[in-house]
């Protein structure tokens, strides 16, 4: 389920290479190391504790690489992500669902609604990813333990580098994001995944604890694996992971050579031929795994 699982990327990985979710990055002309963290959204902060030389990592570091600028007007992304969010007037749950099919579903969604009296008809116009992704918060926040939406990884790193008067620099914006992720993939796809959800929303959990042990673990080929059985299309795969971190890489290069940086990006961002480990190496640089 793309809204809070990534999709799967083929494990074509070998079983060593990518088991760590943390990394130093040095040479090729670098005068000083930058470095490369794995995060991943539901993994509590305190993971953090358990790499005794982050702290210092972060103290020899300039600034914070993200995804985007977490740290910016929460007011002025949700406006930039907004237009993304909805759906074309031909295409609302309403005009997608018999009656009867909404009322089954809005007896599914009552548990999940943002507020009593909540139904999927005043929801209608967000596409139903929108949806699932409220479904699957109140489920993660009621099943999994330490889950916790407002202490994001990537979000305290920023945080605490902003505190210390350390450039945030985003590799991408919010509507980018928003763009892909809510609507690469066709409405009535986003559809039926919903009515899984809300099916069976033990299975999100199941899988959601799975892919969080892994990523606890530092284990990426067994998050890959996960990720394998949630969604097979190799094309958002490509536009999630692939195209997004060749992206990235027109920019790493110059950012780590200008000043030393602490890159934080999703986990699997850092695996595979197409991740950034491998990519980094492929552009001369020395990548050492810190465990």
């Amino acid at each position: 389920m793309k809204f809070i699982i990534l999709p799967l990327i083929s494990l074509l990985v070998s079983l060593s290479a990518y088991s760590q979710i943390f990394y130093k990055i040095e040479g090729n002309g670098l005068k000083e190391p930058s470095y490369l963290f794995g995060t991943h959204h539901l993994a509590p902060t305190s993971i953090l504790d358990s790499y005794p030389s982050l702290p210092q990592a972060l103290e020899e570091t300039k600034a914070v690489v993200g995804e985007i600028d977490m740290t910016a007007s929460q007011m002025e992304m949700a406006m930039a992500m907004q237009p993304y969010m909805m759906a074309p007037a031909d295409s609302t749950l309403t005009a997608l669902l018999t009656v009867e099919e909404l009322a089954d579903l809005n007896k599914k969604f009552e548990p999940y609604a943002p507020m009593p009296g909540i139904t999927l008809e005043h929801l209608g116009t967000m596409r139903p990813m929108v949806i699932s992704a409220m479904v699957s918060l109140g489920e993660m926040q009621k099943s999994l333990p330490g889950f916790d939406p407002n202490a994001q990884l990537d979000a305290s790193f920023q945080l605490q580098a902003k505190s210390e008067g350390k450039e945030i620099i985003p590799l991408e914006t919010a509507d980018m994001q928003a763009r892909l992720l809510y609507t690469f993939t066709p409405i009535k796809k986003q559809l039926a995944d919903l009515k899984e959800l809300l099916e069976k929303p033990e299975e999100l959990v199941e899988n959601c604890g799975k892919l969080n042990k892994a990523y606890l673990e530092g284990d990426l080929n067994t998050l890959l694996a996960l990720t394998e059985g949630e969604d097979s299309d190799p094309a958002f795969m490509e536009a999630l992971l692939t195209l997004r971190n060749r992206n990235w890489m027109k920019s790493i290069p110059d950012i780590i050579n200008s000043r030393p940086s602490l890159i934080a990006v999703g986990a699997l961002h850092l695996a595979g031929d197409e991740g950034l480990v491998n990519q980094l190496r492929k552009a001369g640089y020395t990548v050492t795994a810190i465990k």
